[in-house]
């Protein structure tokens, strides 16, 4: 974090030459800024060898930031997930839920006039609530909590090109996970397993553009790399789960109630582009929510 504090320290700001689009909205010097999400998720997919699997979820996000300055901003937020997958073969089937809460966030926002396009930079440091806990019942379904077990943090760099209709804009982040640990309960073959997580490292890449009308639509187009993690158990075994790459289109509005109150609407197509590496043949992601943002 310092290393970006400094980096931060070399531009100077100016709040009525910034420009502002979803991806980098900020409260002015001494606004709270509160923001609640709901996402609902729907996911369904398909292996090359015909097990069928299909999962909802809903995910709930709050977070708070504080103005320091009319571009530069500090927060925290908390995050909650609740999912249920199916996977079928047959006759045969298993279940996973997953619950409680994801993780919990400190972060830094901030935008910075060089010219005519606006910096936008954000860090954050998400912080686990608990390690990764996996429970399998007699029947062979899992019960797990929400939480990664590993404490992780995200740079995310961007900037934004004002139009005469438009703006729009490009951005990167990364995110790198620490070392964490899990914990697993197996009833069905009366074994339980503890150990650390590791890796799992993911970044992405971001092109939207946001039309300059009263709702404000805005398109974002993300390609998203994560990287393969490994448990390692302290019996001595190692388990590499795979890496994915996803592709996500998103719409989204913005709807001013009034001064101090916004809506924003959006909705996610994403796709997975490495199926073939996962023996996977069909992958679809569908993503449905509401933000709700308050100034005061």
């Amino acid at each position: 974090m310092k290393m970006i504090f400094a980096l931060l320290s070399l531009f100077t700001s100016s709040a009525m030459a910034v420009t502002m689009v979803q991806q980098n909205l900020n409260p002015a010097a001494s606004q709270n800024e509160v923001n609640g999400t709901l996402d609902l998720i729907f996911v369904s997919a398909e292996t090359e060898s015909g097990i069928e699997t299909n999962a909802t979820g809903a995910s709930i996000g709050a977070e708070y930031f504080y103005g320091l300055t009319d571009t530069q901003a500090i927060g925290f937020g908390l995050q909650a997930l609740s999912s249920k997958s199916k996977s079928e073969l047959g006759n045969i089937s298993s279940t996973i839920k997953t619950s409680g809460l994801q993780s919990i966030l400190l972060g830094y926002k901030g935008n910075f006039d060089l010219g005519t396009p606006t910096l936008f930079v954000r860090g954050a440091l998400n912080l686990t609530p608990d390690k990764e806990k996996v429970s399998i019942d007699t029947s062979g379904d899992k019960d797990n909590n929400a939480a990664s077990g590993q404490n992780a943090l995200l740079v995310q760099v961007g900037l934004v090109f004002p139009e005469q209709a438009v703006d729009w804009g490009f951005s990167g982040s990364y995110q790198m996970n620490q070392e964490g640990k899990y914990s697993e309960t197996d009833d069905l073959n009366d074994t339980s397993d503890s150990g650390k997580i590791k890796h799992g490292n993911k970044y992405s890449l971001s092109a939207f553009t946001e039309f300059k009308n009263d709702f404000h639509p805005n398109v974002d187009l993300t390609y998203l790399h994560m990287y393969s993690s490994q448990s390692v158990s302290d019996n001595g075994g190692t388990t590499t789960s795979s890496g994915s790459e996803l592709l996500t289109l998103t719409g989204s509005l913005r709807v001013a109630v009034n001064q101090y109150v916004e809506l924003l609407p959006h909705v996610a197509l994403a796709t997975m582009l490495n199926k073939d590496k996962l023996n996977i043949d069909k992958y679809n992601g569908v993503l449905l929510g509401l933000t709700g943002r308050f100034l005061f």
